[in-house]
C-alpha cells in the first residue's frame, strides 16, 4: 500500500450532514406592520402612573420615571468629569498667572485706581453685553476696538487689572496666555540669532503662542530691548492679531509718542497705529467715563457702593 492511502487508512469514518437544503422549512411568524406598531397600556412599577408604549409586557417605567433614571445614573459621572475640569482650569490659571497676582480683589486691593478697579471690574471681550455699557456721549465706554490698553505710572494697578480680568475669562472658558516683553524680546533675540535648537524651539512655540492665542495679555510694553528684530517681531504680532480678530491687552508706562521713539522710525508708526487701532486705551489717571468728574477719593467709594 503506498502513502497516500497509509494516511487515508488512519482517518476516521463520518457522514457529511444533510445540505440545508434538504431541510424542512422552519414555520414563519409574519407580523404586519401594523401588528408591531401596537400600542400597549403599561402601569409604572415606580410610581403607578398608567401610560401608552409600544414594548410588550407590564414592567415598562414611564417616560418620566425612565429620565429620572437616566439622571441619576448620569449625574455622578458628569459631576466627576466638571470636578476634574476644575482642577484642570485651576492648575491652568496657576501656570498663567504669577502667584503675586492670582487673588488679585479690584473692590479693596490698594493699589488700583479708580480707573483700573472700574476696568477690572466691568471689561469683557468685545460683544452686545459690553456694547450696551455706554457713556455720556452715548457711544461704548470701552469703544469699538477688540482689545484694552492700560499705560500710566508704575503702581497703580495695570497688570493687576488685566490678571483680574484674564481670570474672569479664563474660567468663562477663554483661553489666555500672558507675556512679559522682556521675555519676548528674548525669544525674538534667539530665533534673530538662530540660536541653538535647545534654546530656539522654546522661544519659536512663545512667538507661536503669542500670535494664536484668543486673547494675549503683552505685560510692560517698552520695557524690552529695542532693537529691530525685536520692533519686527512685534510688528508682525500686532499685524496678525488685528488681521485674525485676535483680542489684545496690552500695560506700559510709555505714552505713545515714547512709545514710538523707543521701538525706532522702521515700524513705530505701525506697531503704534495698529494697537490704536484695535486696543481702547486708558490713562491710569483718568475719570471713570460713566462718570463726571470726580476726585479719585470720591470716584473710588462710588465704584464700591455701587457693588453692594
Amino acid at each position: 500500500m503506498g502513502r497516500k492511502g497509509q494516511v487515508s487508512a488512519r482517518l476516521p469514518s463520518f457522514k457529511l450532514p444533510p445540505s440545508a437544503l434538504t431541510l424542512p422549512d422552519a414555520p414563519a411568524t409574519v407580523r404586519t406592520e401594523a401588528e408591531l406598531l401596537t400600542e400597549h397600556e403599561h402601569t409604572c412599577p415606580t410610581c403607578q402612573a398608567v401610560h401608552i408604549s409600544l414594548f410588550r409586557g407590564t414592567s415598562a417605567m414611564c417616560p418620566d420615571c425612565t429620565d429620572k433614571l437616566q439622571v441619576a445614573f448620569k449625574q455622578p459621572k458628569a459631576e466627576a468629569a466638571e470636578s476634574e475640569s476644575q482642577e484642570m482650569r485651576v492648575k491652568a490659571w496657576e501656570e498663567l498667572c504669577p502667584p503675586d497676582y492670582r487673588n488679585t480683589g479690584w473692590r479693596d486691593h490698594p493699589e488700583l485706581s479708580p480707573l483700573c478697579r472700574w476696568v477690572a471690574r466691568y471689561w469683557w471681550l468685545a460683544g452686545p453685553e459690553r456694547d450696551a455699557r455706554r457713556g455720556p456721549d452715548g457711544e461704548p465706554v470701552f469703544g469699538w476696538e477688540r482689545g484694552l490698553g492700560l499705560f500710566g505710572p508704575t503702581g497703580r494697578g495695570k497688570t493687576r487689572a488685566m490678571y483680574a480680568i484674564l481670570k474672569r475669562l479664563h474660567f468663562a472658558g477663554v483661553r489666555c496666555a500672558a507675556v512679559q516683553a522682556i521675555q519676548f524680546a528674548e525669544a525674538a533675540m534667539l530665533i534673530a540669532e538662530r540660536a541653538p535648537w535647545t534654546e530656539r524651539n522654546p522661544a519659536l512655540e512663545l512667538i507661536r503662542l503669542c500670535h494664536r492665542v484668543p486673547v494675549l495679555l503683552f505685560d510692560d510694553l517698552g520695557k524690552e530691548n529695542s532693537t529691530p528684530a525685536v520692533a519686527k517681531a512685534m510688528h508682525d504680532l500686532v499685524e496678525e492679531r488685528k488681521a485674525y480678530h485676535r483680542t489684545l491687552l496690552w500695560t506700559s508706562e510709555r505714552t505713545a509718542d515714547e512709545l514710538a521713539q523707543f521701538l525706532g522710525k522702521n515700524y513705530a508708526d505701525g506697531i503704534v497705529r495698529r494697537i490704536g487701532e484695535i486696543t481702547r486705551i486708558f490713562h491710569t489717571e483718568e475719570s471713570i467715563p460713566t462718570q463726571p468728574e470726580k476726585s479719585p477719593t470720591e470716584a473710588l467709594s462710588l465704584l464700591t457702593a455701587t457693588d453692594k
